[in-house]
């Protein structure tokens, strides 16, 4: 009784790239029945993290991405495709933090995914790293003035302004997300 096994690759007798290869297909069965069977297992939405804080906003219909929500990711992807040097690196950064605002406030991935043009598992894997993002950023991404910003906070839609490294004003992505959110329509 002869089996068919896939062919072994030695370092005499091919490559190093080609023995990795080689080695790696031997084994690509085995993962595609392991990966199906504990992919049934995960659930679809990890868990809650954070507390839920006081300014949360309300979470839309579960396949509706916010229209406010969704011309802030817009400019942020447009600006991160345009800049060049460190202004692209804050850009980037920025619309990093933007989706990971938009993930905790529970706007829908797939929507999200939809409006960039990418993968669902591109955006859980750009949205891992909440941060702060500069008051003038934010304000220049969702067409806004600064001083409206200031007057959210006032009203209470945002907490105390943190600085940065730099000595700029800052504000988590989510509670900036949030806030606007909450006075989307209202007249600036």
């Amino acid at each position: 009784m002869t089996t068919e096994a896939h062919p072994v690759a030695t370092s005499r007798t091919a490559p190093p790239w080609r023995v990795r290869r080689l080695a790696s297909a031997r084994f690509s069965d085995h993962r595609e029945d392991f990966r199906e069977a504990t992919m049934n297992d995960i659930p679809a939405e990890p868990p809650e993290r954070r507390a839920p804080r006081s300014h949360d906003a309300p979470v839309p219909p579960a396949d509706e991405l916010h229209p406010a929500v969704r011309a802030v990711l817009l400019a942020a992807t447009r600006e991160s495709a345009t800049a060049r040097g460190a202004q692209r690196r804050e850009a980037f950064r920025t619309a990093r933090f933007l989706l990971a605002g938009c993930r905790l406030l529970g706007q829908p991935r797939s929507s999200i995914a939809e409006l960039l043009g990418v993968r669902i598992d591109t955006i859980s894997s750009r949205s891992s790293v909440e941060g702060d993002i500069h008051v003038g950023t934010f304000a220049r991404l969702a067409g806004v003035d600064v001083a409206v910003v200031e007057e959210w906070r006032h009203r209470g839609d945002l907490p105390a302004p943190t600085s940065d490294l730099s000595g700029r004003v800052v504000y988590p992505a989510a509670d900036l997300l949030a806030a606007l959110i909450r006075n989307h329509g209202q007249r600036w």
